[in-house]
């Protein structure tokens, strides 16, 4: 398969915000999230990159990279942040001002590189969420783990040059199955 091609692939970054640590507080605050760990401003993008469907075929998916601001040049630790699935495209992590864009910053302010993928038929990507309007239960993987995995491998293509060691990109998405 041609790099370009390949899951992962980050094919845009749009930067979204940069919030001084009070802007950062105050965000936090708003959506009742303790701010005790707030010790750094962030940068915050929306990824767009290349993944799959849960029957293989190709398709794009968007999420949110959060990175501390005046951290140095030292290795951030990464942290993904995977949401509950959402019942509209509009309240994913790269498009909302929400609860999880707000955690994903606060881990970010804590000096993490923190990820969080909006889900296959979230954010900017085509299509529907695949649990929207359809069962639930499905042996194996959850059906958003593809767009979960990818965003990290696009990630770490950007995060690189910020000291963020891949290798400690591995994670799991959580049991969030529960939907509409």
């Amino acid at each position: 398969m041609h790099t370009g091609q390949a899951r992962g692939t980050l094919l845009s970054l749009k930067p979204l915000a940069r919030l001084n640590r009070a802007e950062v507080i105050s965000q936090a605050q708003k959506q009742g999230l303790e701010t005790g760990t707030a010790r750094h401003g962030v940068a915050a993008y929306r990824l767009t990159y290349r993944t799959i469907t849960p029957d293989g075929r190709p398709t794009t998916a968007s999420g949110l990279l959060a990175l501390p601001t005046g951290s140095g040049s030292r290795p951030l630790p990464p942290v993904v942040h995977t949401h509950g699935t959402l019942a509209y495209r509009g309240y994913a992590p790269s498009m909302a001002d929400g609860p999880d864009r707000a955690v994903s910053v606060l881990y970010a302010s804590a000096g993490r590189a923190a990820v969080a993928p909006d889900y296959l038929g979230l954010g900017t990507g085509p299509g529907r969420h695949p649990v929207h309007g359809r069962p639930v239960l499905r042996l194996g993987l959850p059906r958003h783990a593809p767009g979960s995995t990818h965003s990290r491998t696009g990630t770490r293509r950007h995060s690189r040059p910020h000291g963020v060691p891949h290798r400690l990109l591995p994670g799991r998405t959580g049991g969030h199955g529960a939907g509409p």
